[in-house]
């Protein structure tokens, strides 16, 4: 694997993308970096998401992005229960909120277990899946209701961080608190961070969304170490 601060040049990069950018924003700063236009990603993460980027610069290198989409992913995440957005991440619009809502720990370890390992999972509808010939997002964006086909995915491990207060935290708008856990996840190709946050809520008995999603590794290759896009 290369890193950006050798001359730049073509081959296989480790990028950690910043809050705020789409998965294209880091495409098109790398064609910045380094003239070359064939440039692509393997592994889309959401704007809102940080994390590990694989990007491939020149035509024999976007030719090898294939074997990367269908390594394992481990994510670090926090989710707030009790509040949820159309969206399932904090750049949604509020759809739901329980600001009494209260965490009990032997139904949470219940709700992790019942969600890791072969798992049927339903995508969020704010995603980049085509359904009838469109993304899914812009289907609901568009106020559409979208209706979207399960899918089979595997999450190997879910470990709820040793850090994580089951007390409640501010709400983003002040208003009310609601209780924030932190999961670290290993999954498969195809997992969404967002429906097990979504899913795991529900178990729980209420609704919830990701408040941050970090991507830390694909198959095995760290983020750390990776070069920031600025």
């Amino acid at each position: 694997m290369k890193l950006l601060g050798d001359l730049p040049d073509q081959g296989i990069y480790l990028v950690d993308k910043p809050p705020g950018w789409s998965s294209f924003q880091v495409v098109q700063w790398m064609r910045r970096q380094t003239g070359e236009k064939r440039v692509g990603h393997a592994g889309t993460l959401d704007p809102f998401a940080t994390g590990l980027l694989i990007v491939a610069v020149g035509r024999e290198f976007t030719r090898e992005l294939s074997q990367f989409e269908g390594m394992d992913k481990i994510y670090e995440t926090e989710i707030v229960l009790g509040r949820a957005t159309d969206t399932l991440d904090p750049t949604g619009r509020c759809t739901f909120e329980d600001p009494q809502f209260r965490i009990d720990s032997h139904r949470l370890q219940t709700a992790l277990q019942k969600w890791t390992g072969d798992i049927r999972q339903v995508p969020p509808a704010y995603s980049a899946i085509h359904i009838r010939g469109q993304r899914a997002y812009q289907l609901a964006r568009a106020g559409q209701t979208v209706t979207m086909p399960p899918r089979d995915v595997t999450v190997y491990e879910i470990v709820l961080g040793t850090s994580t207060p089951l007390t409640p935290n501010p709400s983003p708008e002040g208003e009310g608190s609601y209780p924030v856990i932190k999961l670290r996840i290993r999954c498969s190709r195809g997992t969404y961070i967002r429906s097990i946050a979504r899913d795991i809520a529900a178990e729980l008995g209420t609704q919830g969304h990701c408040l941050s999603l970090r991507r830390m590794r694909i198959g095995s290759f760290d983020v750390d170490g990776a070069v920031i896009p600025r």
